[in-house]
């Protein structure tokens, strides 16, 4: 009997010993947790309004686009030269935009811009304070405290994304799109130059898009009207267009933007934004790059002039960009049917679609929430 008794003891004492040693559970990731609660409060077409970024008609927001904000049919809004006249009235717009958002859900919209400095910039302000990239990259002097005042500013007038700075290298003297936007001819150079600018951006609070992968340096057809070719093979491209993006990458860039531009040497078929190779071949898998892609405006005639809202949107979105940019607000619905029907189908799986929502979702919540 009084053996059994101290078995007993020896046994109690074995299994307390047990779970005061137990390791302890990990910690709750905030960040997380809560963009696991978002994904399964939103039905699918809210989460499919988190892919789209879209624009505005004027300088104040009409009926439907108040509507569009406060049913979530998009994740974001850019504002355009159109959508500013003055500071006074771009803050009575956000006043507008903050209401509606307020009126709609917990999650943050992405609020953007092309504040580059030189001849692109639309906040109503002295130009002459941001000079152009290339006398940026001449000067090579505080160019990170370049990058800080572009976040200041940008982050004053209550905007969150600002779609710079440009890591496309100036190596065509034909190229009138990019031209002095660009930060030099020597891709080291824009590499160093344009990552730098990006942390400044990045540290005020503001998320920094790179653009425009894979490269829009080296054309001479401009993007807003037609599709450039680019006949460089992968070494070339590695060894030269895409080092600034690489260089990015390795130092942190959050949201990167793509190029309407059909390199065939990789894909013969598909402009980037729209080829698998490019996206998910090339910057997701070879390049390591597991943020935000979010495309360049689909209403560019690269793309608008050759293919529909609804195919440009599903494939770019099958090819793994994360993100859809859509100026006119007049072809959301367009956007929003093709995804969904698509899932609908089972031609996109809706994990797919989460995998996107996710990685939108991290990224709102460390800059925004």
């Amino acid at each position: 009997m009084q053996a059994a008794v101290i078995k007993w003891i020896l046994m109690l004492l074995m299994v307390t010993s047990q779970v005061n040693n137990a390791p302890e559970p990990p910690p709750i990731n905030p960040e997380v947790e809560w963009v696991e609660s978002v994904i399964r409060e939103l039905t699918l077409p809210e989460k499919i309004g988190q892919l789209i970024v879209t624009g505005l008609d004027s300088t104040t927001l009409t009926d439907d686009e108040s509507l569009m904000i406060r049913n979530n049919q998009v994740g974001g809004i850019i504002f355009l030269g159109h959508n500013i006249k003055s500071e006074q009235q771009l803050r009575l717009l956000q006043a507008e935009i903050q209401n509606e958002i307020q009126s709609a859900s917990d999650i943050p919209l992405f609020l953007a811009i092309d504040q580059e400095g030189g001849r692109v910039q639309r906040l109503p302000l002295d130009k002459s304070q941001f000079p152009s990239a290339l006398q940026i990259g001449k000067n090579d002097e505080n160019v990170y405290d370049y990058g800080s005042k572009l976040g200041t500013v940008v982050k004053s007038f209550e905007l969150n994304v600002n779609f710079a700075p440009v890591l496309d290298i100036f190596s065509n003297p034909k190229n009138k799109v990019i031209g002095n936007r660009a930060f030099g001819t020597a891709p080291e150079i824009v590499a160093r130059i344009g990552t730098l600018v990006m942390k400044g951006i990045q540290d005020q609070g503001v998320i920094a898009c790179v653009k425009h992968f894979p490269g829009h340096g080296d054309t001479s057809v401009d993007s807003h009207i037609g599709l450039p070719v680019i006949q460089h093979n992968v070494e070339r491209l590695k060894n030269y267009e895409w080092i600034p993006f690489q260089t990015a990458i390795d130092n942190g860039a959050e949201m990167i933007m793509t190029a309407h531009i059909l390199l065939p040497k990789i894909d013969p078929d598909y402009p980037a934004t729209m080829s698998d190779e490019v996206i998910t071949g090339v910057l997701r898998n070879d390049m390591g790059f597991d943020g935000v892609v979010i495309t360049d405006d689909l209403v560019m005639g690269a793309i608008s002039k050759q293919y529909s809202y609804e195919e440009a949107s599903l494939k770019s979105f099958k090819a793994g960009v994360d993100l859809l940019l859509i100026s006119n607000n007049n072809y959301v619905d367009e956007i929003q049917h093709a995804l969904y029907s698509a899932v609908k189908r089972g031609e996109l799986e809706e994990s797919r679609v989460d995998e996107s929502v996710k990685r939108i979702l991290s990224l709102k919540y460390k800059y925004l929430k």
